[in-house]
């Protein structure tokens, strides 16, 4: 985008187990979990850490995907697993 835009409003984070899509976690505690920063609106050109928490199912390697918000296709921006 040419203008300034917030991660949360942009992009869409989804997490997959074993080919299986994982909820949401809701954590409330600041101090190991900031959900403000995928809040903040950052200009073009610059970049920012932004945190998203998921329930595990298992022990399994977590599949993430980043996909633009409003895609009407596959456009997914990044894909990256991590091992547990």
């Amino acid at each position: 985008s040419g203008d300034a835009v917030m991660f949360l409003s942009s992009t869409n984070v989804t997490a997959y187990q074993d080919g299986v899509e994982l909820d949401t976690a809701m954590i409330m505690n600041e101090s190991i979990y900031d959900a403000g920063l995928s809040q903040k609106k950052i200009k073009p050109g610059v970049s920012l850490v932004v945190q998203s928490a998921f329930v595990l199912s298992s022990e399994s390697p977590v599949e993430i995907e980043v996909t633009k918000f409003m895609s009407l296709g596959n456009d997914t921006v990044l894909t990256k697993s991590f091992n547990l």
